[in-house]
């Protein structure tokens, strides 16, 4: 027994206490092998169950992505002498990337850029929220002549009122702008959002200045209540 023998005869007469050891060795090694088949068994389960799961997650974030990609404008658009379009390559199948542009009027485009924390369903929901977000106001700018829109700082500001609200902690970096096809003019605002917009003329490209904060991560009235000046100043509107 002491070398690791298996079974062999004794006069149980002599030696009782060994025979015991082997019958309770015996026993030991049954229990192990049932708990062994027990345990492969379970364990084939839970890869079946987990197979079957990760299918219909891919399933699920295969269908999410063709309903972002679907969010985004279906072609480039054409406003006086500019052009709108985009390539967006998210690294996962959802993702918090996402860009808009769309016509509020015959001398107006608004567009947007935001980059959500994070990935996956959470952030591509809060992309989700944010064009909802600039669809409701380009409707109310059409049907109620609410100018909200084509504000920059007001859009930013509802933005991260609405993130706030959804309790996730998503914030989002974000590039919103207005532009005047008639008069060539752009009103922007930046929110935290890097790189920064680059604006290529003819023979030059520059960074168009810009610092304000993420949406999402703190709400105006928090920062109105430690510094007025600073909630006045939480996104600057640029023109160019």
């Amino acid at each position: 027994m002491g070398l690791g023998a298996a079974s062999f005869f004794v006069t149980p007469s002599e030696k009782p206490g060994l025979v015991r050891r082997a019958i309770e060795r015996s026993v030991h090694h049954r229990q192990l092998q049932r708990e062994l088949v027990e345990t492969n068994e379970n364990l084939a389960r839970a890869n079946t169950e987990l197979s079957h799961s990760l299918r219909i997650l891919e399933q699920d974030q295969a269908a999410g992505r063709q309903v972002q990609k679907a969010m985004f404008p279906a072609q480039s658009l054409r406003a006086g002498e500019y052009w709108f379009s985009h390539r967006i390559l998210p690294s996962l199948y959802l993702s918090g990337d996402f860009t808009d542009y769309f016509n509020v009027d015959q001398s107006k485009v608004v567009f947007f850029l935001a980059d959500v924390s994070g990935h996956g369903s959470s952030s591509a929901f809060a992309t989700v929220l944010l064009k909802n977000l600039f669809a409701r106001k380009r409707s109310d700018y059409l049907r109620r002549d609410d100018t909200t829109v084509i504000d920059p700082i007001e859009m930013l500001s509802l933005a991260n009122s609405e993130l706030l609200e959804l309790h996730v902690n998503k914030y989002a970096t974000m590039v919103v702008g207005c532009l005047d096809f008639e008069t060539h003019q752009l009103h922007y605002s930046v929110a935290g959002h890097l790189p920064k917009p680059v604006l290529m003329t003819p023979g030059h490209s520059q960074y168009l200045a810009g610092e304000g904060m993420p949406v999402g991560l703190t709400s105006r009235g928090d920062l109105s209540t430690r510094n007025d000046h600073a909630a006045r100043d939480l996104y600057a509107c640029a023109h160019v």
